[in-house]
C-alpha cells in the first residue's frame, strides 16, 4: 500500500495533503475514483495545481500499470553492480537501500519492476528513473569518461601516488594530514575505482566466457594509458586481495581463494617439483596435477612464475630450488656431457665437471678437493666401470633379463655370488640386449634396483636371511587386497623401506599390477570386465579410428565411453582418461600401439607414434604450421592442456617462427650469406650508437635486405637465433610468452652474460637505483626491455632487492 504523502511529498502539494488528511484519505488506492476537479473549491488550489495533482496521480498509476522504465536497459549492463548508479548522482544511501532489498545488480533492478522499487522508496524510484536512461548503451564504452571525472577530483592524486608505491606517511606529510586520513581518502577512491574496474571485468568475462579465473592481461584493451592500467592493477591488489593472484596477474571468480590456490600450489611443488625438475619432461604430469587439484586455470607459465617468486631458479629446461644439493646438479651435468660416464678419481674429468656446472648453473659451491667432490656425487650415480659412474637414465636392460638375473641369484645355492661370475653367466645376453658391458655396470645396476634386498660389497652380492620377504611380492599383495587404486604414498606408509625404484619395479615385474595414473596402482583382480565390455570398447576404438584416420587420443576415447558406457567406467573405478588409457592398453596392447596420450591403429609403426609425426600428418602444409590450426586440432582431439603445451614445445625444436601465427620447418628457413652479412652489419652499426637492441622495438626494417619472408619481429628473432655471428649475443628473460619477441642483442665483448645483468647495467647507467617499481617499469618498458611489468625472475635476484616498493641494486 502506497501512502498519498509518499507520492505527493513535494511542498507544492501540502494543501492537497491537508485536504486528504481532513477527509481521512491515506492511501493512493482511495484516489482511484476521486474527482480531482472538486478540489477547485479548496482554498489555495487553483486550476494549474489541480492539473499538476492529476498528472502526479497518472504518473503514479502509469509506473505501476504502464510501460516498464527498465525496458531500455542494454543487456550488456545486466551483470553490472548497482554501485554503478553512483556515476549518475544516485547517493550512497540510496544504493544501500537497494542492496538491503537484495538488489545488487542492474539485472535484479530490472527484474524487480516498477512496483517493487516504488514500494521500497518513492524518491529512490524517481531518481532511478532519471538515471536508468544512461544504461541504454553498454557502460563499458564510457570507462574513460568515468575515470576522467574521478581524475578531476581534488584528492585523486592520493590514490594515484599510492598506486606508484608512495607510502601513506610520505603522502600525509606532503598534504599535512595524518596517515589515517590518507588511508580514508584512498579507501573512498578505491571503492569508486572498483566500480569502473568491475565494468571492464564483467565485459571480459562475457567476451571470453571465463568461468573460474580472469586473465587480467585483457585489461590492456580497456586501459591504454600505462598509468591508468597500473592504477587498476593496484586497485585489484587491494579490493580483491583474497582473489588476486599477483604471480600470474589473474583474478579468481569462482569459490576459490588466493589462500586455497597457494596451498594447492605448495602441495604440487612439494610432491612433483621437490628440489629440481626437468620441466619439459614433467610437463604433462604437472599440468594434470593442476587439473586434479582443481586449479586448471593455473598454467605452466603461471606455475613457473610462482616458483621463481618462491626461491626457485630456472636454467634451460630445469627449475631447481636455490640451495639444492650440488650432487644433484652435478648428476644432471654428467647425464648431458659424460656419455660414457665420469671417472671420479681422474682430475681431468672432475675439473671438466666443475667448468660445466658453472656454465650451466652459475656459481655453485663445490668442494675444493676433487676426491671429496667425486665421493659426494657417487650417491647420485651408478657404477658403470672401474672407478667410473654414470646416471641412472643410462641403464638400458629389458625387464625380462633383469628378472632372470634376479631369479638366478634367488635360486642359487650360494649365499654370496661374485659379480665377475654373475656377469660371465649372462654376458652374451647382457652385451646383446642391454647397455651393461662389464661386471662393474652389472654391480651398479643390481645395487640400484635391489639395494634394500641384498648386501652389496666390493666384489660380491650376498643374499639376506630367509626371514626377509620379497618387497615386490608384499606390495603386490597389498595392492590386490585393497581392491581399488592405491596411491604410492599409501604404499610407502605401509612399507617405509620401499624406494621409488622398488615400487616401479613391482609394477613392471607383475603384469597384473597396472599403473592406473600418475602415482596410482591397481590390481587387475579389482577390475570387472565382461566380454561384452571388451566388445563395446573395441567397437568404440574402431569407430574413432575410422573418424580420425587411425589415430585417437585418450580423452576422445574417454568422452565417447562416458557417453555410451558410463556404467562400465563406474564399476571399474575409471574416473578420467588416464585410467581408461591404462586399462585399454592392458586389454588391447597386442592389437594397437599405445603411448600416452596417443593410440595408433597400426601397431607396426612404432617409430611413427610421436607427437611430432601426428602434428605433421594433420597440420603441416608445405612445411608451414599455423598455431591457430594447432590449437583447433588439439581441441578437436581433446588433448589436455599439458599435452598440448609439451607437444608444441617438442615441435618448436624443429620449426622456426615467421609471424605471429606461422612457423616453418627449420630446413626451409634459409637466408644466403650475402643477406645475413648485410643484416648483421646494420645491427653492428646500430650497436655503435647504443648498448643494446631490443627486437620488439626494432624500427630499421626499411634498411634490411629483401628476403623470402616478410620482415617482422618474429622473422628477425628467428634470423638472430639461426645466424647470430660470434661477435654478438642474445639475452632474454626466462619466462615464456609466445605473444611477444623478448630477445635483446648485445655485443659479445660487453661484460654482460644474462638478462639480469643487462637490467642491472641499465639501472646503474640511468641512475634508477632507488626509484619506485612503477617508474622503473615505465623506463624499461619504453626501452623495450620488458612488457608492462618487471619479470618475476628479477624479484628473486641476489643483486636486486625491493624495499618499500623501491628497487635497489
Amino acid at each position: 500500500m502506497h501512502k498519498i504523502s509518499d507520492i505527493f511529498y513535494e511542498n507544492i502539494y501540502h494543501i492537497f495533503l491537508e485536504y486528504c488528511d481532513k477527509n481521512n484519505m491515506q492511501y493512493m488506492s482511495e484516489l482511484d475514483n476521486f474527482d480531482f476537479d472538486a478540489l477547485k473549491d479548496v482554498k489555495g488550489i487553483g486550476v494549474s495545481k489541480i492539473e499538476s495533482i492529476k498528472n502526479k496521480y497518472k504518473e503514479f498509476k502509469g509506473s505501476l500499470d504502464g510501460i516498464d522504465i527498465f525496458s531500455v536497459i542494454h543487456k550488456d549492463n545486466y551483470l553490472l553492480s548497482v554501485e554503478t548508479l553512483s556515476f549518475f548522482n544516485i547517493s550512497k544511501n540510496a544504493i544501500n537501500q537497494l542492496l538491503l532489498n537484495n538488489i545488487s545488480t542492474i539485472e535484479q533492478l530490472k527484474d524487480s519492476g516498477n512496483y517493487k522499487l516504488y514500494s521500497i522508496n518513492v524518491n529512490l524510484y524517481l531518481k532511478v528513473c532519471k538515471a536508468i536512461i544512461n544504461y541504454k548503451e553498454p557502460l563499458v564504452k564510457r570507462l574513460n569518461e568515468f575515470l576522467g571525472a574521478l581524475k578531476k577530483e581534488e584528492h585523486f592524486v592520493v590514490v594515484l601516488q599510492r598506486s606508484k608505491g608512495i607510502t601513506l606517511n610520505k603522502i600525509g606529510e606532503s598534504f599535512n594530514v595524518t596517515r589515517e586520513r590518507v588511508r580514508q581518502i584512498e579507501s573512498g577512491f578505491l571503492k569508486r575505482i572498483k566500480s569502473i574496474l568491475d565494468i571492464a571485468l564483467i565485459d571480459i568475462i562475457k567476451n571470453y566466457n571465463y568461468k573460474s579465473c580472469i586473465n587480467l592481461n585483457k585489461l590492456d584493451f580497456y586501459f591504454k594509458d600505462y598509468e591508468d592500467l597500473n592504477l587498476m592493477k593496484y586497485t585489484l591488489s587491494v579490493v580483491y586481495k583474497d582473489k588476486y593472484l599477483d604471480f600470474c596477474n589473474k583474478l579468481i571468480i569462482n569459490n576459490d581463494t588466493k589462500e586455497k590456490v597457494l596451498d594447492r600450489l605448495l602441495g604440487i611443488t612439494d610432491y612433483y617439483i621437490k628440489d629440481i625438475v626437468n620441466f619439459n619432461k614433467k610437463m604433462v604430469v604437472i599440468t594434470e596435477s593442476l587439473n586434479k587439484n582443481h586449479i586448471p586455470y593455473i598454467d605452466i607459465e603461471d606455475l613457473t612464475n610462482y616458483l621463481l617468486l618462491n626461491g626457485y631458479i630456472k636454467k634451460g629446461n630445469y627449475i631447481y630450488k636455490s640451495g639444492i644439493s650440488y650432487g644433484q646438479l652435478c648428476a644432471l651435468v654428467i647425464r648431458n656431457n659424460f656419455k660414457e660416464g665420469i671417472r671420479i678419481h681422474l682430475d681431468e674429468d672432475i675439473d671438466r665437471l666443475r667448468t660445466l656446472v658453472k656454465e650451466e648453473f652459475g656459481d655453485v659451491s663445490l668442494p675444493d678437493n676433487n676426491r671429496a667432490l667425486g665421493a659426494r656425487i657417487c650417491a647420485y650415480l651408478v657404477l658403470c666401470d672401474r672407478g667410473c659412474y654414470t646416471v641412472t637414465s643410462n641403464i638400458k636392460i629389458p625387464d625380462s633379463l633383469l628378472f632372470k638375473i634376479r631369479d638366478y641369484i634367488d635360486k642359487s645355492d650360494e649365499t654370496t655370488i661374485f659379480f665377475a661370475d654373475l656377469f660371465a653367466q649372462f654376458k652374451d645376453e647382457l652385451v646383446k640386449k642391454s647397455s651393461i658391458k662389464n661386471r662393474y655396470f652389472l654391480q651398479g645396476v643390481l645395487k640400484y634396483f635391489y639395494e634394500d634386498e641384498f648386501i652389496f660389497e666390493r666384489d660380491s652380492i650376498t643374499k639376506l636371511g630367509k626371514e626377509r620377504k620379497n618387497m615386490r611380492e608384499l606390495i603386490s599383495e597389498f595392492v590386490k587386497e585393497k581392491k581399488r587404486p592405491v596411491h604410492k604414498r599409501e604404499i610407502k606408509e605401509k612399507f617405509p623401506g620401499a624406494t621409488e625404484v622398488v615400487i616401479t619395479n613391482c609394477q613392471i615385474a607383475n603384469r597384473d599390477i597396472l599403473q592406473w595414473e600418475y602415482n596410482y596402482f591397481i590390481h587387475t583382480d579389482s577390475l570387472n570386465i565382461r566380454n561384452d565390455d571388451k566388445k563395446a570398447i573395441l567397437k568404440t576404438l574402431t569407430l574413432l579410428f575410422n573418424e580420425y584416420k587411425g589415430y585417437i587420443s585418450e580423452q576422445l576415447l574417454y568422452d565417447m565411453l562416458l557417453k555410451n558406457n558410463r556404467e562400465f567406467l563406474y564399476k571399474n573405478h575409471i574416473k578420467n582418461a588416464s585410467n581408461l588409457f591404462c586399462l585399454t592398453s592392458y586389454l588391447f596392447g597386442d592389437m594397437y600401439l599405445f603411448r600416452r596420450p596417443h593410440i595408433l591403429k597400426d601397431n607396426t609403426k612404432k617409430r611413427e607414434l610421436s607427437s611430432r609425426v601426428i602434428v605433421e600428418k594433420f597440420l603441416f602444409n608445405n612445411g608451414i604450421l599455423k598455431y591457430t590450426d594447432y590449437q583447433n586440432f588439439v581441441t578437436m582431439v581433446k588433448w589436455s592442456i599439458g599435452t598440448a603445451y609439451s607437444v608444441f614445445k617438442d615441435i618448436e625444436r624443429e620449426i622456426v617462427r615467421i609471424s605471429e601465427d606461422e612457423y616453418i620447418e627449420k630446413d626451409r628457413f634459409n637466408i644466403d650469406k650475402k643477406n645475413t652479412d648485410l643484416i648483421f652489419n646494420i645491427i653492428r652499426e646500430e650497436l655503435k650508437k647504443r648498448d643494446f637492441i631490443s627486437l620488439v622495438k626494432f624500427d630499421l626494417y626499411d634498411l634490411l635486405p629483401k628476403i623470402d619472408f616478410s620482415w617482422n619481429p618474429f622473422v628477425l628473432s628467428s634470423v638472430m637465433e639461426k645466424y647470430l655471428p660470434p661477435d654478438l649475443k642474445l639475452v632474454a628473460p626466462m619466462v615464456e610468452d609466445r605473444r611477444y619477441v623478448k630477445e635483446i642483442i648485445i655485443k659479445k665483448d660487453k661484460n654482460i652474460n644474462s638478462y639480469e645483468e643487462l637490467i642491472i647495467d641499465v639501472i646503474l647507467k640511468n641512475n634508477l637505483s632507488g626509484s619506485t617499481l612503477y617508474h622503473l617499469e615505465s623506463v624499461l618498458s619504453s626501452l623495450g626491455l620488458i612488457g608492462r611489468y618487471l619479470p618475476k625472475e628479477l624479484f628473486n635476484s641476489k643483486n636486486i632487492y625491493i624495499e618499500n616498493d623501491r628497487i635497489y641494486t
